[in-house]
């Protein structure tokens, strides 16, 4: 907050108030940083690029884990959690207008089930590589997406066996 502790319970008097802040901060940081990333993303290649760097970004995801839970002690910030990943989901439908690939609530949900789970699972097991796994999850996903924009390109032309 930039304050000092002593001046914390002046501006923020119940520790719902101080979460609610933080909360709404760390809110605004990931939807700059992914709207940012979004920006510059203009081909397959770039996407899995930058979000598998966002996967990465270790104290982003612990924050958004801490705000999970601050979600289950205290129910009202659940709304300002629903914002956020309401922006998650436009900036991700952002990539998709710009790819053109298929923008259903389906293909918005897997991307960004995918990138939660990366984020969390590279978090976790902290090993090394984190980044080079996220890059080839998120190049597989973004193939099947792709192929279900173009089935005969996965499939050949129409007639043929194989």
């Amino acid at each position: 907050t930039g304050l000092r502790q002593r001046h914390l319970t002046y501006y923020y008097p119940t520790r719902l108030d101080l979460l609610t802040a933080v909360t709404r901060a760390a809110i605004e940081r990931r939807r700059v940083a992914a709207q940012a990333a979004a920006a510059g993303i203009n081909s397959i290649d770039e996407a899995v690029s930058q979000i598998a760097v966002f996967t990465a970004q270790h104290e982003n995801t612990r924050v958004l884990l801490a705000l999970m839970q601050a979600v289950d002690q205290h129910p009202t910030l659940r709304a300002l959690y629903d914002e956020m990943t309401n922006d998650m989901l436009a900036t991700i439908q952002s990539v998709f207008v710009k790819l053109g690939l298929a923008q259903t609530r389906a293909n918005i949900d897997l991307l960004h089930t995918l990138v939660v789970g990366l984020s969390v699972v590279d978090l976790a097991t902290g090993r090394s590589g984190g980044q080079d796994r996220a890059r080839a999850a998120l190049a597989t996903a973004f193939q099947m997406l792709t192929a279900q924009q173009n089935p005969m390109a996965e499939n050949g032309s129409p007639g043929t066996s194989g």
